[in-house]
């Protein structure tokens, strides 16, 4: 009986030991790889993660090919381009789901007891890797690209980005609806070539235009911020849905007036029909 015990208690222990290397192999993967912690902790939806590749990747890529020859080169450089943004700005993220929360009545907590262990326990060795990883990539990129000015640009944006999203973290209250614009502004910028003096202006608005504005202007309806005509204006889901469309619309229809525009209009037709399928599956589900 004693042994069966011994042999129990063993094979218990295995099972403990095994089950928290997982958990440590698994917190590495989501904490250190760039990517990782946007996918598993915040695009946690099939919804959101569809979201994520059609408002960011798919415009950042159609952006940045507008400027550059298509050819593997520039698609390797593009590729590498994203991991280095992610690596910068996820940065921002643990820190809001880490450290922010600790300010906040009503944290939207996103981590476990283990993976806040886990943090706390590497905390600097979390930031260490992924601000060598986005100096390393940048580098990589610096040493098989040409466009040295452009990756200077590109790699200042992302530098700006991280302290805004610092200041996003530790600011409340309606102006935080500024800081949040930037934010997402800043999310595309790091893609673009502005060197153009003629267009630039004309790139940043359509960048604007793609998703810092129309989310800025659905959190204006959140409760938190108290504007009651927004409330009204944009009650639910259902109805951000429907302004996503109209706006969208609107653009387009504008663009097609303007023939330095008329570049665009696919990237906002896409978005529209991104939307307007959103809103099909939303109203089916009901």
């Amino acid at each position: 009986i004693q042994e069966r015990q011994t042999n129990g208690l063993e094979l218990l222990k295995n099972i403990i030991l095994r089950t928290q290397s997982y958990y440590t192999m698994n917190n590495k993967f989501i904490f250190l790889c760039p990517g990782a912690y946007t996918i598993r902790k915040r695009m946690v939806s099939k919804n959101k993660r569809l979201g994520l590749f059609c408002y960011h990747i798919v415009p950042v890529a159609f952006l940045y090919m507008l400027s550059h020859v298509y050819s593997i080169c520039s698609l390797v450089e593009f590729v590498m381009l994203v991991v280095a943004f992610y690596a910068q700005y996820e940065i921002g993220y643990i820190y809001n789901d880490t450290e922010t929360i600790k300010k906040e009545k009503n944290p939207s907590k996103r981590l476990d007891s283990m993976e806040m262990n886990f943090y706390n326990k590497y905390r600097c060795q979390i930031y260490i890797v992924h601000f060598l990883t986005f100096i390393c990539v940048l580098s990589g990129l610096s040493w098989i690209s040409d466009e040295r000015e452009f990756l200077l640009f590109s790699a200042i944006s992302m530098i700006v980005e991280i302290v805004i999203f610092y200041v996003y973290n530790n600011v409340r209250g309606r102006i935080s609806l500024l800081v949040f614009f930037f934010l997402e502004l800043f999310k595309y910028i790091p893609f673009l070539n502005l060197f153009d003096t003629e267009s630039a202006m004309q790139i940043l608005i359509v960048t604007a235009m793609i998703y810092a504005i129309p989310n800025t202007i659905e959190r204006l309806s959140f409760k938190r911020y108290g504007i009651l005509f927004m409330q009204r204006l944009l009650p639910s889901e259902k109805s951000y849905l429907m302004f996503r469309i109209a706006f969208y619309l609107v653009v387009c229809l504008c663009m097609a007036m303007f023939k330095q525009f008329l570049i665009y209009i696919p990237l906002f037709l896409f978005l529209l029909v991104f939307r307007g399928m959103a809103f099909l599956k939303a109203k089916r589900e009901k």
